[in-house]
């Protein structure tokens, strides 16, 4: 993104320094033998120059061709690192995640499976052919492609206000650049902007909260500097299908939220806790908040759920375990000891497809360890 921008105004001699930052950034990307990060600094180079030329239909295909043939010969030089896999490996992982992605967005395709829960719908469609081919697969994978992994977590809805959001930026900025007198930097940004959205088509930089907030922030930044286009008949309508769309959302959340807890599958999903750590005694852990929630699939008849406090906490220690808002059962805690609680479900009442417990603790140095649940008979 900011290789881009920074190539673009070295080029226009806007700041003279700027092909130091340009070189270095040019090393930083090439050392990481990302393909597709150097192919969408090609592609949107290649955009950007004919699009402020204002080129005809012709000179804008000739340029297409000669960038597709550019950037396939640079893919193919580029082979990648030892721990990289070859083009065409990356590019089957590529398609067959694709597939699984509009599966998953087929499952839910108004709302989405929620924010996260990718990689573990994934698993489910998971062959093991495909484990063989990309190992990394077998606990789940995310999609490889930012726009089907959203579409795939918020549904249509959510998928719809993304790619509106950039719709109203893209409007602004191209029409901007369309001008005579385009400013370098603002070109440089949208340049920037159009490369990062290139490598969203083969990989997941949203993912990572940082990125996430740096796009957000160069796209403010370049829809600022673009002037602001005039109001008119299109403009009115695009606030009353915006103003429709956010009254269906804010309609249709409560009776997602009964849909979510009457369907979802949300077994595994923990809220309120440490991802898993080291096991003590052959048991995996987390470390819980003092109030946590716990999800266990409705078909379980019973589950096991070991409880231990930490070395330094100060011990017995009560933990109250609530199922489906109802207390079910109160147990102690002590350090350096794992304590069982079995909690018995019944099956013939007709219940939702998870279940929620809920963990308390007593104490506010009791630090507790809640061990892998076990489902019983």
């Amino acid at each position: 993104m900011y290789l881009v921008t920074a190539i673009w105004l070295a080029t226009k001699g806007a700041v003279r320094w700027v092909w130091i930052v340009a070189g270095l950034l040019m090393l930083s990307l090439w050392v990481t033998h990302s393909r597709s990060a150097e192919a969408a600094v090609i592609v949107s180079l290649a955009a950007l120059w004919l699009f402020t030329r204002r080129s005809s239909k012709m000179a804008l295909a000739i340029g297409a061709g000669a960038a597709a043939v550019v950037l396939t010969a640079l893919v193919l030089w580029n082979s990648g690192s030892v721990a990289q896999s070859s083009a065409g490996a990356s590019a089957d992982v590529r398609v067959r995640m694709t597939k699984i992605g509009l599966q998953i967005a087929a499952r839910d395709p108004l709302f989405g499976i929620g924010l996260g829960q990718f990689r573990r719908a994934s698993q489910a469609f998971i062959t093991p052919d495909f484990i063989v081919l990309f190992p990394q697969t077998a606990h789940g994978e995310n999609a490889h492609d930012n726009f089907i992994q959203i579409l795939a977590e918020l549904g249509v809805v959510g998928f719809a206000g993304f790619i509106w959001l950039l719709g109203a930026s893209a409007r602004s900025i191209a029409g901007a650049l369309a001008e005579s007198e385009a400013r370098p930097v603002l070109a440089g940004l949208a340049g920037g902007l159009l490369a990062f959205l290139v490598t969203c088509l083969s990989g997941h930089p949203f993912l990572i909260t940082e990125v996430l907030w740096l796009f957000f922030l160069m796209l403010g930044v370049a829809t600022g500097l673009a002037p602001v286009p005039s109001s008119g008949a299109t403009g009115r309508w695009g606030h009353r299908i915006a103003i429709v769309l956010t009254v269906f959302v804010l309609i249709s959340a409560p009776i997602r939220l009964w849909q979510l807890r009457q369907t979802a599958d949300l077994d595994h999903v923990v809220i309120g806790a440490s991802d898993v750590k080291d096991s003590i005694d052959g048991l995996t852990y987390r470390i819980a908040e003092q109030r946590s929630e716990w999800f266990v699939t409705a078909k379980a008849p019973a589950v096991e759920i070991p409880l231990r406090l930490t070395d330094e906490s100060p011990g017995p220690c009560l933990v109250h375990i609530d199922v489906d808002g109802q207390s079910a059962n109160v147990v102690p805690a002590v350090p350096g000891a794992w304590s069982r609680a079995v909690m018995q479900f019944d099956l013939t009442r007709k219940s939702a497809v998870s279940r929620r417990l809920d963990l308390r603790v007593d104490g506010a140095g009791c630090r507790l360890m809640v061990g892998t649940f076990k489902i019983r008979d």
